[in-house]
């Protein structure tokens, strides 16, 4: 928590033109929240977390899809953040 992160999505193989989207627990990651999409070429899409906040704790997808059809890829992000105990 707390740091920064980026997920990477990348199409290695594919006739163009290539459409990549993303989802956050199966919806559309939404344009105006807080985490940013860098498109770096017609192939690649980065997520950008800075910084990793709790409410980020979610399933991400990347989806890839071209005339020929789609494939998709899914990471849960976990985070691990510090906890208080009062005695």
């Amino acid at each position: 928590m707390g740091q920064r992160l980026s997920i990477t999505c990348t199409v290695v193989k594919g006739d163009p033109p290539i459409s990549l989207r993303w989802l956050r627990d199966e919806r559309d990651l939404p344009k105006d929240g807080d985490v940013r999409i860098h498109n770096l070429a017609d192939y690649s899409s980065t997520l950008l977390f800075d910084p990793v906040k709790p409410e980020h704790r979610a399933n991400y997808t990347c989806v890839a899809s071209n005339e020929a059809g789609s494939e998709r890829h899914s990471a849960a992000m976990v985070i691990h953040g510090m906890h208080t105990t009062t005695t």
